[in-house]
């Protein structure tokens, strides 16, 4: 979240001032930011934390 909001920051102030190279850097910051948030929810999806909650761990016998 601190990344996309670095890039917004970036692409405002580079409009701001009317400085090209700064607003692509802020660009390239949030597309950096999505990318990493799409890299985390595959691995979230595809390897799913461990429940250490007592009520929701599937007894052996449900199992077999």
């Amino acid at each position: 979240m601190t990344i996309l909001h670095a890039g917004l920051l970036l692409r405002v102030i580079g409009d701001w001032v009317e400085s090209l190279p700064v607003r692509r850097w802020g660009g390239a910051l949030n597309a950096v930011a999505v990318g990493l948030f799409r890299v985390n929810m595959i691995g979230s999806f595809l390897f799913p934390p461990a429940s250490t909650d007592p009520s929701r761990r599937i007894p052996k016998w449900q199992t077999l």
